[in-house]
């Protein structure tokens, strides 16, 4: 769900990509990244090596649907572990974008890692960004505490979306030096969900 939001957000500001070099931080199978080089953009889809079979899959049946100047293509990232083909890489990009990065304290504590990398490095890591856009789905079990499912076997319910403004991640984030604002456009009707936000995080070098 926050991949299709980020994604109908960012059709919706078509210019903003044309041209334009995006890296997109823990794509999964690409579908945020995908969408942006159809509309334009040289975006580099980034995640952990057991992703790499995926992605390069939807690459290959995206590719008769992106035109020039648009591309992608895909590199391996473990946010834990900048390297120097990471640094090089941070710092082509005009944008980051990462939709539903975290879902676990392992995962989250990475996500933070790489982002105190990117503003702590500020101009000197990533000196021709211009954005970093982050949607996220908030979880009951996870970043809002106060649900627990009644048995293994059950599904998740859509309850305490009212405590969303209290999201640990959102706190961590926030700590880790982000400054958080709202991604402008919003969600056509049918995406929109009271679980997920997508934010730019304000690069304090700008």
């Amino acid at each position: 769900m926050a991949r299709r939001q980020l994604g109908c957000r960012a059709a919706a500001l078509p210019a903003l990509w044309r041209g334009r070099s995006v890296v997109e931080l823990g794509c999964g199978t690409g579908y945020v990244g995908l969408l942006l080089a159809q509309l334009g953009a040289r975006v580099t889809l980034t995640d952990l090596p057991k992703f790499q079979e995926a992605a390069a899959a939807s690459i290959l049946a995206t590719g008769p649907h992106i035109q020039p100047p648009g591309r992608a293509s895909f590199c391996c990232l473990d946010w834990a572990d900048v390297d120097a083909n990471a640094r090089a890489l941070l710092k082509s990009a005009h944008v980051l974008v990462a939709a539903e990065p975290v879902t676990c304290q392992c995962s989250e504590r990475d996500f933070l890692s790489l982002l105190e990398a990117v503003l702590g490095g500020g101009s000197l890591l990533c000196p021709r960004l211009e954005g970093f856009l982050v949607a996220h789905k908030h979880q009951q079990n996870f970043c809002i505490g106060g649900y627990s499912a009644p048995s293994r076997e059950a599904a998740p319910g859509i309850v305490l979306s009212d405590s969303c403004d209290r999201c640990t991640f959102r706190r961590k984030l926030q700590d880790a030096g982000a400054s958080i604002g709202a991604f402008a456009i919003e969600p056509p009707r049918e995406f929109a969900h009271p679980f997920v936000e997508c934010w730019e995080i304000r690069l304090p070098w700008r």
